[in-house]
């Protein structure tokens, strides 16, 4: 993805998912909370018709997300 990419040259990446596991590892102790992240999923993260722009995602995946984490609650 784009995303990805421009990420990746960065290095940005591998900060995203220390900042990421990070969360995840802190948040996890909590009963009220759920972490959820959908940029592990490369078959959204990866296809360039997913995106509107270079960073944001189209109206059909921002709902897909959103239903995924609607039916979590």
């Amino acid at each position: 993805s784009l995303w990805r990419d421009e990420r990746e040259k960065l290095d940005e990446m591998n900060i995203t998912n220390d900042a990421i596991a990070m969360a995840r590892e802190h948040l996890s102790q909590y009963d009220n909370v759920k972490f959820i992240s959908f940029l592990d999923d490369r078959d959204i993260t990866d296809n360039l018709d997913n995106y509107m722009d270079t960073v944001h995602f189209s109206q059909e995946i921002n709902y897909y997300i959103y239903e995924n984490i609607r039916v979590l609650k």
